[in-house]
């Protein structure tokens, strides 16, 4: 129904109005509003159009400057929420961010470039109690996709007939279409279907739901997904963050080793380059690896996916680990071959004898063992 034509409302004006000017006028700007039934008794009566997917993996940035509380309890081993009060920070937070609200079930996977796979839960818990600013990445518990079946086109997923977990994605079909359109909503192996077209599992059983699909061309449905397991042990990574705005056309300036996000070499002219030069403290060198893209961690995404997000997203946030760095001393005597093979570019060692200066020296020096694929 329209309810709005060109500025003219279906209040203050006659309904003549407004047909008027959808008939005669070359350019319409319109709203319209959807009736939930020709029938219902109350004409006017309009339901709430169903809101679009969101990023399953969102941003929160807080300033502790304006009150300590956070209002928000969660479970500490894996930093799940269980409530978010009424009052505190992040309640302020979601009334003025309503596409990036925290909500019970959501989960806290990263705080001030500590993630949850890499550093563990009481790693965050310090970064959320000791730092003033917190920008903190989020795992929604529950997300929604649209899957708008084609005649003849196969969702291409099987479901636990129980559960309605996934159990497996084939490589055609509707979803893998899907996962390829909006991999910041992409379904994945465990994901388990909750409601479809507003029928709830709970409510009206898992055979009813398979059922809806089977049946329905437009596919509504709302997932939820496990919490990430945190790490148990820090292994005392050494991170920081960096923020690019490609949307000048500008490149990165990147080279990464094939297939992972570990940097092979850093251009003299693109984005990281400037960031070097201005950010000294948080430089990008070679042999930095990439941890996370956008709120996507390397261990739960993978290198491909954020590879994807590199290249699609405009504004990036980066979360580099820095490599590990040592010192080794090797003492050789005249004509002795250190024992080492390497790229003659890269100086990425291939290889290394066991019967050699530099073979003596891993065994003596358990910490500071070399291993191929180490670089000089």
């Amino acid at each position: 129904r329209f309810i709005e034509v060109n500025g003219k409302n279906n209040v203050d004006n006659e309904f003549d109005v407004l047909s008027t000017d959808i008939r005669e006028q070359p350019v319409l700007d319109a709203k319209l509003a959807r009736v939930t039934s020709m029938a219902s008794s109350d004409a006017n009566a309009v339901t709430t159009l169903p809101p679009p997917p969101l990023p399953i993996t969102f941003s929160i940035e807080l300033d502790k400057k304006y009150g300590s509380l956070l209002g928000v309890t969660f479970v500490e081993s894996n930093m799940q929420v269980t409530t978010v009060e009424s009052d505190g920070l992040l309640h302020s937070w979601n009334m003025t961010n309503p596409e990036r609200v925290l909500s019970a079930g959501d989960q806290i996977v990263g705080v001030n470039c500590r993630h949850l796979v890499t550093h563990g839960a009481s790693s965050l818990l310090e970064a959320i109690t000791g730092d003033q600013t917190l920008d903190m990445t989020v795992n929604r518990g529950k997300f929604t996709v649209r899957i708008d079946k084609t005649p003849g086109a196969k969702i291409g997923v099987t479901f636990c007939r129980e559960t309605l977990r996934v159990k497996t994605i084939e490589e055609i079909g509707l979803v893998a279409h899907w996962n390829r359109q909006r991999p910041d909503v992409a379904i994945r192996l465990g994901d388990r279907v909750v409601q479809v077209n507003g029928k709830r599992v709970n409510e009206t059983g898992a055979a009813e739901i398979i059922q809806e699909m089977k049946r329905e061309s437009v596919l509504r449905m709302w997932l939820t997904r496990e919490p990430i397991a945190a790490v148990s042990d820090y292994a005392g990574l050494n991170t920081f963050m960096v923020r690019v705005d490609k949307s000048s056309g500008r490149k990165l300036g990147l080279h990464f080793d094939t297939g992972t996000t570990r940097i092979d070499s850093v251009n003299k002219d693109g984005l990281i380059a400037d960031w070097n030069a201005k950010h000294p403290d948080s430089a990008v060198r070679v042999c930095d690896q990439i941890l996370e893209v956008d709120g996507k961690h390397l261990l739960t995404h993978g290198a491909e996916q954020l590879h994807d997000a590199i290249r699609r997203e405009q504004v990036l946030r980066l979360v580099f680990a820095r490599a590990h760095t040592w010192d080794v001393v090797i003492e050789r005597g005249a004509g002795q071959k250190l024992g080492l093979k390497f790229h003659p570019s890269t100086l990425e060692i291939s290889s290394i004898d066991g019967d050699s200066p530099a073979g003596e020296w891993n065994l003596a020096n358990a910490n500071k063992t070399m291993f191929p694929g180490d670089r000089i």
